[in-house]
């Protein structure tokens, strides 16, 4: 096992303007790598990248060959890419009876076809190089039913499976795989969320799980990060739901029965 994420080591972040995504390039750009901080969000990825004098650029992750060609430009810069941390996507909250198929493409585009648009470039350099990184923000929800969210959950776990398949295949070419699954953290998440017949503002208030501090969580990710971790699951309420599931594969059961009860009762 190599760590991928100390001084001298190059990393490539997406979503990288604000939340999770800034968070992590942050950190790692004070471990002192060489990191490219990427969003579709112009202004944001140049104000984040700028404060810790790093490189940044406009990605979306949703197009297939703008990803390949930002790996390659990156790569030929630095003569290596050691990670690559997958981490833009956005969230769409509504009952599966208020939302579209055109809706889910569009979750599917980003969420899960952006992960393997990141992926799968970097994966083929890092097997040539005999090594690398690759980590993938999925989410709770990528673990156990997530009503009111079908299409995000529908995304993260293919997220999950996806990166699992990837670690088995990778293990042999040196190339770490990891896939990240947290609960809800502090961020611009349900600000940012996209609504079907939901009001964001009660969505938020009425949420039954507590949020983690921002720097709570990127420590907990590095950590994972670091001792090369299949599944990094936090915090110990999620990884309690996840050992639940798994006992007791019983859906719905009273914890979503409940939860959809309430959605539903708030919206009347």
């Amino acid at each position: 096992m190599k760590n991928f994420t100390q001084r001298g080591c190059t990393a490539i972040v997406t979503g990288a303007a604000s939340g999770l995504g800034k968070g992590l390039a942050d950190a790692l750009a004070q471990r002192g790598l060489s990191v490219l901080y990427t969003d579709i969000d112009a202004t944001g990825v140049q104000a984040a990248a700028m404060a810790t004098c790093s490189a940044w650029e406009v990605l979306d992750v949703a197009n297939t060959d703008a990803v390949a060609a930002c790996i390659d430009r990156f790569t030929a810069l630095h003569g290596k890419l050691d990670l690559i941390i997958n981490n833009a996507g956005f969230a769409l909250a509504g009952e599966a009876l208020h939302t579209s198929a055109h809706d889910y493409k569009r979750v599917v585009d980003v969420n899960l076809m952006g992960v393997v648009n990141g992926s799968l470039p970097a994966y083929q350099r890092m097997a040539a190089q005999g090594g690398g990184q690759i980590v993938n923000i999925a989410s709770l929800a990528g673990l156990v039913p997530f009503p009111f969210a079908a299409s995000y959950a529908l995304t993260k776990a293919g997220v999950v499976n996806f990166s699992h398949s990837l670690r088995c295949e990778g293990e042999a070419l040196g190339v770490q795989v990891s896939v990240v699954c947290p609960a809800f953290i502090d961020t611009k998440i349900f600000d940012n969320a996209q609504t079907r017949n939901m009001d964001k503002a009660q969505l938020k208030a009425e949420n039954p799980l507590p949020s983690m501090p921002l720097a709570q969580a990127v420590a907990n990710i590095l950590s994972g990060i670091d001792r090369n971790q299949a599944t990094i699951v936090f915090p110990f309420h999620a990884r309690f739901l996840w050992w639940l599931v798994r006992m007791l594969p019983i859906h719905p059961n009273a914890i979503t029965r409940k939860l959809v009860s309430k959605a539903r009762a708030l919206k009347a």
